[in-house]
């Protein structure tokens, strides 16, 4: 009895250390991403004083802080995205770059948190449930939402083949007009931008679905509008989107869309198309126009062929897309493939697009190609080569049509001793834009670049990494005829296992501008990196810009030869999350 009671015991334990192996553990807290702060300080010394020849480029002191964790506890998942400077008032920001105008109206808490260059957003998910709060760039299309940020909230969810998104968020701020500058500063009125899209997909295989977009000034928010204040707007888009692809590589997309559009939100009258409800009332400023794009082909490992055309109304509009060309049809042939026992590859693009496509007899044409051709000759020479055509015509009659060409070829030589291989690189390439308008004399710039550079490894060296380039540029225009030459070298040291890594680099230009005097140029750059931690790292850059000028600037004799010393310095602290 006594044994079988021990028996007893004993399989029981055992069948207890069996279960407790095979019952999974509760999942542990992780965190991953970066974290940091970082410090950007300018200087600018410029002689003679009293005249500006050479205006600030940069803010004397700035500061951003980004703090961009995702932490993970099984199936939740919340990355944060913290990247903001505390000051209120951006260099370069919205309104266009005025914020650092004395007298200019400083942003508010509000205006500063919701400005898209603050990137402050969290994406807490769960499965296939996804929270957006915060500063978002969404693109559920190409005809709808648009390449423009906003700060709101909003939900991506994705359970089984459903798709359910939707997003509202302010994009532009209102900012009161200011009356102190030249031109006139007319103001800008808030923005929101609201989104929303149901669908089904498989990934990998197909999608189909629609996209519901409406952009909304607050007529409002500015208190005082004036003459050269713009129209408070109102856009709503509707598209209808679908993709498909198979295993055999075939693939096919269309997306189809209507706009419904009102310049003015404050004109009266009846207008020419019928209220949108529930999303738009319109007025005698409102229009409506479509869009569509299409494309299939089939791509598979060595080559792919594929067509595509694209086609905007004239009064095609979206709040998201701002400057979008609209009135024009274009259609193209794509294609991609291996020759020559794989060892040149082919990407190319050809097709035409018509600009004005609305008004009969004044339509514009141009030639869409794009071909980049890559060739590995042997184990030491290859050559790239590519072809650029590209151009743009405005909507209206009295507006601009300008076509660019741009030709490049880049062979590379390698070659290996028993002590260091070498590589020696020629790019050249040759550029021609044409601008042509109504009213105007047409304007041409022919450029042409050659840059030379080698680059040594050394096998018993292999911690330094020096490189050596030369440049020659010239620009010759409808106006003047620019000559620049530069030759640079730089070094990097970074040494196996070692908590310091080293660079610098030094660089010198001669500029000559027309039958003026040339201007010199020297530019050096010194930094490193300390890995304090395995996780912590510190940064420092510094550079100095020292320029003269011959004598192109006026007036004269007091700018001849006049010269700034530019200076820079940048350190940083970044933490990296994680093992």
């Amino acid at each position: 009895m006594r044994n079988i009671i021990l028996l007893i015991v004993i399989i029981t334990i055992s069948y207890q250390r069996i279960l407790a192996q095979q019952k999974p553990s509760p999942p542990k807290v992780s965190i991953t991403g970066t974290a940091g702060v970082t410090y950007e300080g300018y200087g600018l010394n410029a002689k003679p004083s009293g005249y500006n020849f050479y205006p600030p480029r940069r803010p004397w002191n700035l500061v951003r802080f980004n703090f961009q964790p995702i932490i993970s506890y099984g199936n939740f998942k919340l990355p944060i995205n913290l990247n903001f400077s505390p000051m209120r008032t951006n260099f370069s920001a919205a309104p266009f770059g005025l914020g650092n105008l004395p007298g200019f109206p400083k942003q508010t808490f509000k205006q500063w948190i919701t400005n898209p260059i603050n990137s402050i957003g969290f994406n807490p998910s769960y499965k296939w449930a996804e929270v957006q709060l915060g500063t978002q760039y969404l693109k559920y299309s190409d005809l709808s939402t648009g390449d423009v940020g906003a700060f709101g909230y909003g939900f991506n969810l994705k359970p089984g083949n459903l798709r359910l998104k939707f997003f509202s968020g302010i994009n532009q701020q209102a900012f009161e007009p200011f009356l102190t500058v030249s031109p006139v500063f007319g103001g800008l009125y808030k923005r929101r931008i609201t989104m929303g899209q149901i669908g089904f997909e498989q990934e990998d295989k197909y999608f189909v679905g629609f996209n519901l977009v409406k952009g909304h000034d607050n007529f409002n928010s500015i208190l005082a509008p004036i003459t050269a204040t713009p129209n408070a707007a109102e856009n709503f888009i509707v598209s209808f989107n679908a993709k498909i692809k198979n295993a055999k590589g075939w693939y096919g997309q269309t997306e189809i869309a209507t706009t419904h559009s009102t310049k003015n939100t404050q004109a009266t009258g009846i207008g020419l198309i019928p209220d949108y409800k529930p999303f738009m009332k319109t007025n005698v400023s409102s229009f409506r126009d479509h869009a569509l794009q299409g494309g299939f082909g089939r791509k598979i490992k060595d080559w792919e062929l594929g067509v595509s055309t694209k086609w905007l109304g004239a009064g095609y509009r979206s709040m998201g897309y701002p400057f979008i060309q609209n009135d024009r049809l274009e259609y193209a042939v794509n294609t991609r493939f291996n020759a020559f026992k794989k060892k040149t590859n082919v990407v190319a693009n050809l097709g035409q697009r018509f600009g004005n496509w609305s008004v009969v007899g004044s339509r514009t044409k141009q030639i869409i190609a794009n071909v980049n051709v890559f060739t590995q000759f042997n184990d030491h020479l290859s050559v790239n080569a590519n072809y650029n055509n590209f151009g743009f015509q405005s909507a209206s009659l009295l507006g601009i049509k300008n076509v660019g060409n741009d030709l490049g070829i880049n062979p590379s030589y390698t070659w290996t001793s028993t002590k260091m291989s070498n590589l020696l690189s020629l790019t050249y390439n040759w550029s021609k834009y044409d601008e042509t308008t109504l009213l105007l004399p047409p304007t041409t710039n022919n450029t042409h670049t050659a840059m030379l550079l080698y680059v040594p490894t050394f096998f018993n060296k292999s911690d330094f990494s020096p490189d050596f380039s030369v440049m020659y540029f010239k620009n010759i225009s409808s106006i003047l005829t620019l000559n620049l030459f530069s030759a640079s070298t730089g070094l990097a040291w970074n040494k196996p296992k070692s908590k310091i890594g080293l660079k610098g680099q030094l660089l010198y230009n001669i500029t000559s501008i027309g039958a003026f005097t040339p201007s010199n140029n020297l530019m050096a750059t010194v930094g490193g990196d300390y890995k304090i931690t395995k996780n912590l790292s510190w940064n420092l850059s510094m550079t100095g810009n020292l320029n003269k000028y011959g004598n192109e600037l006026m007036p004269q004799p007091q700018l001849l030869g006049a010269k700034y010393l530019e200076s820079s310095l940048s350190t940083s602290l970044q933490y990296r999350f994680g093992k």
